[in-house]
């Protein structure tokens, strides 16, 4: 998908959008806080865009007026979204409500904590979650929207096809980082739970890249040690792939390339080169840094929680060694990364340098 904001005048918004289907007639979805959602189709013809090969026909334009949004030069918050992917094209800004930075998260979590989420959408114009889900071409649109000044990204995407776009468009770049037999126990949680209720129909949302996993996770008995460390010793290669070291094959490797010792190193590199890193055992101290480049408070008190079904099942991972085998790589990043954080914050505590910088 390919769009673009022209301008906001007050009186109009205008920009175009190409859908994924270069036939397809693109609409957009408008949401207006206590009106209901509106759609409309962009009926302006974009000789530029059709001659650039994004659209057969070009009828990409749209120009939002009073017309289909009554006393639009008043509006506050009004959204727009492509309405067959819901993909957020524009949202108004509000500088008491929004940061006028961008901020794009490292967080290999296939579970993110929704108040740290929920917390940090509230205060960008334009959010996007679980980005692993966009393509590659999506997602250099995305990051490259010039118009908006106030984005948040978040998810398990590739440090390497991201970090010159991320540079290069001045975004302050963060990773939180989880202890990864918790974050593995979470996870299979997290898709079983998924896989035997009523909202199945997110996994391909929620469980991009894990969809092998899936199935894995609905058979386990994970009341019944035995049960897990036999399903373990049983797991295929494409479950196994699944489960190898999430964080290094995120920070470290390239697309499709398997998790090894040098990409811890390359791993930690690239966490160097991040403005700010933290792990969850660590919350205070990466809420602190972080808010700090902000410029404002974002997070509540409380630090990010795991469920005690979580706490259980983590101790039984740990006692497996196939587990151990499976995160050897995110086991030794994640050792490393507390190595450096204790070592920059004082006494070892959670606090806050004399000077806020990533500690890597």
């Amino acid at each position: 998908m390919f769009f673009n904001i022209d301008s906001d005048t007050g009186e109009a918004i205008s920009g175009w959008v190409a859908p994924d289907n270069p036939s397809a007639v693109p609409k957009l979805a408008l949401l207006i806080p206590g009106r209901p959602e509106a759609v409309i189709e962009a009926d302006i013809e974009r000789a530029d865009i059709r001659d650039l090969g994004l659209h057969a026909s070009g009828r990409v334009g749209f120009n939002i007026t009073d017309a289909v949004a009554p006393g639009l030069a008043h509006l506050e918050d009004i959204e727009i979204l492509d309405a067959e992917t819901r993909t957020p094209l524009y949202r108004r800004f509000r500088a008491d409500r929004h940061f006028e930075r961008k901020l794009f998260l490292f967080d290999s979590a296939a579970m993110p904590q929704r108040s740290m989420i929920q917390s940090l959408t509230s205060r960008f114009a334009l959010n996007y979650t679980n980005v692993e889900r966009y393509s590659l071409e999506t997602m250099i649109v995305l990051l490259n929207n010039h118009f908006s000044k106030s984005l948040f990204f978040c998810g398990r995407a590739s440090f390497n096809r991201y970090a010159s776009f991320l540079e290069n468009g001045g975004y302050l770049r963060a990773a939180l980082l989880r202890e990864p037999v918790q974050e593995l126990a979470e996870r299979l949680l997290f898709l079983s739970l998924m896989a035997k209720s009523d909202a199945a129909h997110l996994i391909p949302t929620y469980a991009t890249g894990l969809t092998p996993l899936v199935d894995f996770a609905k058979t386990l008995k994970f009341d019944d040690h035995k049960n897990v460390l036999t399903a373990f010793r049983q797991i295929d290669e494409a479950q196994r792939q699944a489960l190898v070291s999430p964080m290094t094959r995120m920070l470290g490797c390239t697309l499709d390339e398997p998790p090894t010792h040098h990409h811890v190193s390359l791993a930690l590199d690239h966490l160097s080169s991040l403005d700010v890193v933290g792990t969850r055992a660590r919350f205070p101290a990466f809420k602190a840094m972080l808010e700090q480049f902000l410029g404002g408070d974002v997070f509540d008190a409380e630090p990010p929680a795991a469920f005690p079904t979580v706490e259980k099942l983590t101790e039984s991972l740990s006692n497996i060694g196939i587990v151990h085998d499976l995160l050897e790589h995110d086991m030794a990043l994640y050792f490393y990364v507390e190595q450096s954080l204790a070592a920059g914050l004082k006494g070892g505590r959670d606090e806050l340098p004399e000077r806020a910088v990533h500690t890597i």
